[in-house]
């Protein structure tokens, strides 16, 4: 009997693991050859590659039967591995029986395809990756030494992993003349399938239009009909989808081709539009394909276009409505593509409807999106998913339909609590995020308590609502006696058992939601200022921004107690939402950190030390924001030294140069903070350890918030080789914050230009909000301010709105502020020839500019109205609202005013 023996030496470089840029083989050890078929008269070869058998072969349980359902891959490795098994299978053969002597191979560069290919799936890194490209590659450089089967299997492994130039290349070597078929489905649409992930719709264009011509011509050579899949087409249908949302600049190699075979003409759907889009374009070419017999002559289909086809042109004509200047495109494409379907015979599913609702959703068209979804809940050929539910709740809560989501979710929750918990828990987590969005923080709460929440048991642990002092008596007894377990009537009984278990995700974004509502409250009561300038609002107008309710700290503080109490544990995420909630002194702030530290299932991140240091200076407790900040900077080393971790802590020290105690110095050892937690793990011994601490400590606010600025500036080295990052816009922008606060008494022109000028010299942008704080910090000086404008501040801030994208922004916060100062001034007359000045510069003043000038002027009176006065005050006041304030007939506050009719 012969064998095939390979060269002593290679043996020797393979057996010691090198010389791997020798051979395609070099991973691959030689065992004991078997004994091969006795009619054969060479023998087999056995190779084995190195990667473990549970790492390399999976699960070996697979049944090869007709009725085992379809495996489902759990990721994107364990897929290319199931493909290059079938590339294993297709060219091994089993030893003698014996698990542990792996496969036997004829050929030797059968047994190295199937080693690169599994180098391919084993990759860890970059040049993991590369060597098995060039391996596979050398290895495939003439397909025709394997089978198709093979070919096939390798054009769709390395696609999948992202090899898209060798699957590319070996799918069109497979496309030559002289083949009688095309390869199958599992192949090209693979290679298709890479192109679209990479956006690349040229390639994906051309090598669809290479796969119709060798389908036209196996059809016209055997005289059977051929075809290219369906999915094929879909594929390259949802690329020009992709193309149109992410607003790719239109780009086509067949042009002319389109021109000539398929009328194309972008503006023949509807004449309101001048000028067309690029998603615009992909839109109009992609609808082009689905009319009539298009797709399926120019790309030889096999099926005419499906339901799939249209519902991916319907979702991106949705996602896409609201960049359109106009909505009669978007709704042009929509009622040609229902048409479509109609015309071809194709029911419209659940994807289709979610897709209208969607586009009726971002045109506004409140009443569209009402009569969609009742005409899908009328519709029993369809059944609502999460996605649609999720869609129907902001109409239906604006409509006051609350009790039909009610039953609607206990409908959605009974068919999916016992099979699909984790897609059940995923779903409200969606479902609560988008009512949180919509302002109803409580009926989220609700819907939280009904569904996930177990009932309340009677020895309940100390309550944080207790700890954090803001319940009186009578409402604790109150709150007590709440059944926070109690469902509404008309939806039935939830089954406590059944309930699934709530997560961390659920109660972060309630808490989330509370945060914002107690800001949206704070900013609405902040604004009830504007009323004093409008003399003709009725009373009841007045009351009603006068009466805005703050939401219920109790609730939020008993949501905490119902999270720690079964045992969910918080994240950096629940940290920081606590952190925006208000809390009346620093110590609730410390007695908050200590009671939800232990339950935290990870330490705390830069991102919950930034929410802990705004806290504290939110409480005016500077000393132990620093505190805060250096604990950060040594538990989280070089996360810690990020440039929004500094300014964060510029803000701290910003809110402190605000108040009474202004000019107090800072006491960092003896603050709050350091009092609570100087028993925590730290690397610092003494005083002299904490750095960052000993660079502010003894400083007002002002000097510590210029020391940092100085800090930053000169790259102050920190421990461990660290050093202070280099100041950005926001940096300057919070240290002249600083100085404004620290001197609303007086005004500082001298100290803040030079911020001004260090900036522009260190090639910082000239954000509007940084300007905006410069003009603040002149106080009442209004000429030096317009003096400043016009000789440095205003080029500055033209000069970088020619620069940046979204025009218009920046440079109305820099007109702002100087309405701030003429607030501080007391000289509307001025703010109104600002107000022309900026719309002769081409942007428009709006209710902030007058804002703007409201706040100076607040400032200035300190609540008396004795101050500074102009003989013709209240009558430019009126002028310069009229002009900062736009009429829209959906402005509520707008709906009292008098109207007058002009007629020319």
């Amino acid at each position: 009997m012969m064998m095939y023996a390979l060269p002593r030496f290679f043996l020797s470089l393979s057996l010691m693991g090198v010389g791997d840029s020798f051979s395609p083989l070099t991973n691959i050890n030689i065992s004991p050859i078997p004994a091969a078929r006795e009619s054969n008269s060479i023998a087999l070869m056995q190779l084995h590659a190195r990667t473990n058998g549970n790492r390399r072969y999976g699960n070996q349980s697979r049944q090869i039967n007709g009725s085992t359902p379809k495996r489902v891959p759990q990721n994107k490795r364990t897929a290319i591995r199931w493909v290059v098994q079938g590339v294993e299978r297709c060219l091994a053969e089993e030893g003698s029986g014996n698990k542990n002597e792996g496969k036997s191979y004829k050929r030797r560069i059968d047994a190295s395809l199937v080693d690169a290919l599994y180098l391919m799936v084993n990759a860890n890194n970059q040049k993991d990756v590369l060597d098995a490209e060039k391996r596979v590659q050398a290895l495939m450089k003439n397909p025709s030494d394997f089978p198709t089967e093979v070919n096939e299997r390798v054009i769709k492994a390395t696609a999948m992993a992202g090899l898209t130039s060798i699957s590319l290349t070996l799918l069109k070597t497979l496309l030559h003349e002289k083949s009688d078929t095309i390869p199958t489905p599992m192949a090209y649409t693979a290679v298709l399938n890479a192109l679209r992930k990479n956006g690349r719709i040229d390639r994906l264009e051309e090598t669809l239009a290479d796969l119709a011509s060798a389908s036209k011509r196996v059809s016209h050579e055997t005289g059977k009909k051929v075809g290219i899949n369906i999915v094929a087409f879909n594929t390259y249908l949802a690329a020009l989808c992709d193309a149109a949302v992410d607003e790719v600049p239109f780009l086509s190699v067949t042009n002319a081709i389109e021109d000539d075979e398929m009328g194309f003409n972008f503006t023949s759907l509807t004449d309101y539009l001048s000028t067309t889009s690029s998603s615009e374009k992909y839109l109009y070419k992609a609808l082009n394909l689905l009319r009539g017999d298009n797709a399926r002559t120019r790309f030889d289909l096999g099926n005419d276009p499906d339901i799939y086809s249209y519902n991916s042109v319907l979702s991106a004509a949705a996602k896409c409505s609201k960049s359109f200047p106009s909505d009669h495109f978007s709704k042009s494409i929509i009622v040609s593509l229902l048409r479509g379907m109609k015309e071809r015979g194709i029911q419209a599913d659940i994807f289709t409807y979610n897709s209208r609702i969607q586009a009726a959703l971002a045109s506004d068209e409140e009443e569209a999106t009402i009569q969609l979804i009742d005409q899908v809940l009328s519709d029993h050929s369809v059944e609502l998913d999460r996605y649609t539910i999720n869609l129907m709740l902001k109409p239906f809560i604006k409509a006051g339909r609350t009790d039909e989501i009610w039953s609607i979710l206990k409908d959605f929750y009974d068919k999916n609590v016992g099979s699909n918990g984790r897609i059940l828990s995923s779903a409200f987590e969606a479902f609560l995020n988008t009512i949180v969005q919509t302002g109803e923080i409580e009926f989220a709460r609700e819907i939280f308590q009904a569904f996930f929440l177990p009932m309340p048991k009677k020895n309940k642990r100390m309550r944080m609502s207790q700890m954090v002092h803001v319940m009186n008596e009578q409402e604790q007894q109150e709150g007590a006696s709440r059944d926070s377990g109690a469902v509404p009537y008309h939806i039935g009984p939830v089954e406590q058992r059944s309930r699934p278990s709530p997560r961390t995700r659920h109660f972060n974004i309630l808490l989330g939601g509370y945060g914002k509502a107690f800001q949206s409250a704070l900013s609405r009561q902040g604004k009830s200022y504007i009323s004093t300038v409008k003399k003709d609002d009725t009373s009841d107008e007045l009351e009603n921004v006068s009466n805005i309710t703050m939401p219920d700290i109790r609730q939020v503080y008993e949501l905490l107690d119902a999270m720690l109490r079964i045992g969910v544990p918080l994240d950096a995420c629940s940290v920081t939402s606590l952190m925006a909630l208000p809390c009346s002194s620093p110590e609730n702030i410390t007695s908050l950190l200590r009671r939800i530290e232990p339950e935290m299932m990870v330490e705390l991140n830069p991102a919950a030390y930034r929410s802990i240091i705004s806290a504290f200076g939110k409480a005016g407790d500077p000393s132990s924001a620093c505190w805060m900040f250096e604990e950060m900077t040594q538990s989280c080393r070089n996360q810690g030294n990020r440039l929004d971790n500094w300014n964060v802590m510029l803000g701290a020290l910003a809110k402190g140069c605000v108040g009474t105690d202004t000019g107090k110095d800072l006491h960092i050892l003896e603050s709050t903070a350091a009092r609570s937690r100087k028993d925590l793990p730290s690397k610092a011994s003494n005083e002299a350890d904490y750095h960052f601490i000993s660079l502010v400590n003894g400083k007002t606010c002002l000097d510590a918030s210029m020391a940092i600025l100085d800090a930053m500036r000169n790259g102050t080295g920190l421990p461990d080789g660290y050093t202070a990052p280099k100041p950005n816009s926001q940096t300057y922008c919070l240290a002249a914050s600083a100085l404004y606060g620290s001197g609303r008494s007086k005004s500082n022109p001298d100290l803040s230009l030079d911020l001004f000028r260090n900036a522009m010299n260190e090639g910082v942008a000239a954000d509007g909000r940084f300007l905006n704080a410069v003009l603040r910090c002149f106080g009442d000086d209004i000429e030096g301010a317009l003096a400043a404008w016009k000789s440095e501040i205003g080029p500055a801030a033209a000069a970088y709105e020619r620069i940046i994208k979204k025009r218009g922004t920046n440079l109305v916060a820099a007109y702002n502020g100087l309405m701030h100062v003429c607030g501080r001034a007391i000289r509307p007359d001025v703010a109104t020839r600002i107000a022309y000045a900026m719309n002769k510069a081409g942007v428009e003043p709006t209710e902030v500019t007058l804002n703007s000038y409201l706040a100076g002027k607040r400032v200035a009176l300190d609540g008396n109205d004795d101050g500074k006065n102009l003989g013709l005050r209240n009558q430019y006041e009126s002028i310069l609202s009229v002009e900062c304030t736009k009429y829209n007939d959906k402005d509520k506050r707008r709906a009292n005013d008098r109207k007058i009719r002009i007629i020319l």
